[in-house]
This record gives structure tokens, sequence and C-alpha cells, in this order.
């Protein structure tokens, strides 16, 4: 059975990953989404154009160029923005993984190991045994049970949690 740590655990360091992934996370957001704007735009006015010329020819041309021109626009923009996405929600797990493995040279690392000891020591009753992944943190393992506290799977739950966040809200 695996469990990660309880969220309380690593609430000041998941609050001050957060708020910096999100300022990041909205910058990109941003940028991606003005980017769309500009492509829709440049497709309104393409198709604007084909309307005018396609009239000339006949009303019910026209409309239905159009009509498939702004659906194209619309798709167009609509993977572009899913695109960004997809990139920053890779770039924001690449920055907390890097950030969270980073804490092994803080000087509060020892805390946060004992601490996460601790927890799964409480957790999983007595018998229990620890060792450190290659990657900081702790797995801790008793009876058949095991809880893995390592900085990566740490970093993959908080990035996981802060990117299904983020798509929810600009969805």
């Amino acid at each position: 059975m695996t469990w990660t740590a309880d969220p309380r655990v690593l609430q000041p360091l998941r609050e001050a990953l957060l708020e910096k992934a999100r300022r990041e996370a909205q910058a990109v957001i941003d940028a991606a989404t003005s980017h769309a704007d500009d492509v829709v735009t440049a497709a309104a006015r393409a198709a604007a154009d084909q309307v005018a010329t396609a009239r000339a020819q006949g009303v019910a041309d026209a409309l239905r160029a159009a009509t498939v021109e702004e659906t194209a626009a619309q798709s167009q923009a609509r993977t572009i923005v899913l695109a960004a996405r997809d990139a920053l929600d890779e770039e924001l797990r690449g920055q907390v993984l890097a950030r969270v493995r980073a804490l092994r040279q803080d000087a509060g690392y020892d805390k946060l190991r004992t601490a996460l000891r601790q927890h799964g020591a409480a957790l999983l009753g007595d018998g229990v045994t620890y060792r450190e992944p290659a990657g900081g943190g702790v797995v801790v393992e008793a009876s058949g049970r095991r809880l893995d506290a390592s900085l990566d799977a740490l970093a993959k739950w908080a990035s996981a949690v802060e990117c299904d966040a983020l798509a929810e809200a600009t969805a």
C-alpha cells in the first residue's frame, strides 16, 4: 500500500512552491492567451476577406467558406491554448521537482526528513524501516505497507495538485 504524506506536514513548503508556480503559470497562460487571441484575430480577418470575395460569387458559398474558416480558426486557437497549457504543466512539474530536490541543501532538510519519518512511523505503526531514496526524502515501510515520502513523490503530488487547479481555473 502506497501512501503519500499528510499535506499539512508540508503546507508551508507547498504554499511557497504553489505561489511561485502560480505566478509563473499565470505569466505563461497570459502569453498563450494573447497569442491565441492574435491567431483568432488574424484568422477572423482572413475569413472576412474570403467572405467579401465569395459574396461576389454567391451568398451561399460565402457563408459556407466563412463557417469553415471560423471553425478552423477556433480549432487552431484551441490547439495553441492546449499546447501552451501542456507546456506550462510540464514546466511547472520540472520547476517543482527541481525546487523540492534543492531542499536537500537547505538547512532545514534534516528537520523535514525527521518529520517525514515520524509521520510515517505514526501512520504505519511498529516495525517500520526507513530508507532515503537517491532524490531525497524518505520511504517508510512496515508490514507490507509503504509510505513514499520521497522528495520526487512529494513534488509529483504537489505539481499534480497545482496543475489540476490551474486547468480548472483556465477552463
